[in-house]
């Protein structure tokens, strides 16, 4: 295992970013890993914390772990729910799209994941904008396929078993 970096070392081309995606984002068939495109679309305004400054990632060269990044997540049954999707450095820049350090001086101490970073060009106020520009929606189109191939699906949610009886039925 690779010495766990810094959050303040440089974000390097080499690096695999995690993504967080909710179980609604993913497919309803267990065997699949396509996730859908509304997994990199950024929280709006009227969210509880919305994507202005981007959407979040972090790098797994910050995290002992993949699942580290679900810290954030306090409910037992809305952890289930979520998995973690990788990126590369390389290929969010391929896209044209930067990789930035948060600013996560708002965050609470014991939730905080280090290592967090957003994608600047994809936040709410430009993709919720009237008229947006179609680079977004190929950018997101563009990390949609960049994580739907094998391997790329790091931890895989487990839905609570009502949710599993609910889609059997």
């Amino acid at each position: 295992m690779l010495p766990i970096k810094s959050q303040d070392d440089p974000i390097t081309d080499d690096e695999v970013l995690l993504r967080r995606v909710h179980i609604n984002r993913l497919p309803r068939f267990p065997s699949s890993e396509e996730v859908e495109y509304a997994a990199f679309v950024p929280r709006n305004r009227k969210s509880r914390s919305p994507d202005d400054g981007g959407i979040s990632l972090h790098r797994l060269a910050c995290q002992s772990h993949p699942t580290d990044v679900l810290r954030m997540v306090v409910d037992p049954i809305k952890l289930l729910e979520n998995g973690v999707v990788a990126v590369t450095v390389t290929e969010v820049r391929a896209l044209g799209l930067e990789v930035r350090r948060a600013d996560d001086r708002n965050e609470k101490e014991d939730l905080r994941v280090f290592g967090h970073v957003v994608i600047p060009q994809i936040n709410c106020d430009d993709y919720y904008a009237p008229g947006r520009d179609a680079f977004l929606d190929n950018a997101i189109e563009g990390l949609r396929k960049c994580v739907n191939v094998p391997g790329r699906l790091l931890v895989k949610p487990s839905p609570p078993a009502n949710m599993i009886r609910h889609a059997a039925s």
